[in-house]
């Protein structure tokens, strides 16, 4: 799967142990029917993939090679499901501001 849009905030490095650290980003992807209802899709580096956007300026068009993974956690009785759009490539299609 891929997401192509235009970089619209890059978080910091986030060293969650010795041995698992991610970096958030945003995506705004346009949206063909109306430019007012474009999304803005969070997405993940992780690992070795952390750096992948050193270096690019927001307004960048880039494209994502992405994977959903989604989570099942069960506490006190009760559950809940989490999704992450996590990225593997990243491409620059044209720069930014």
């Amino acid at each position: 799967m891929a997401l192509t849009g235009l970089l619209h905030f890059v978080g910091e490095i986030d060293i969650v142990s010795e041995k698992f650290k991610k970096r958030n980003f945003v995506i705004e992807v346009p949206n063909e029917r109306n430019n007012d209802w474009n999304d803005f899709i969070l997405v993940q580096l992780a690992q070795d993939k952390v750096t992948a956007i050193d270096g690019l300026s927001l307004g960048s068009e880039i494209k994502c090679q992405i994977n959903i993974r989604g989570r099942k956690h069960l506490k006190d009785g009760k559950t809940n499901y989490y999704n992450t759009v996590e990225a593997w490539k990243v491409e620059v299609l044209s720069a930014g501001f």
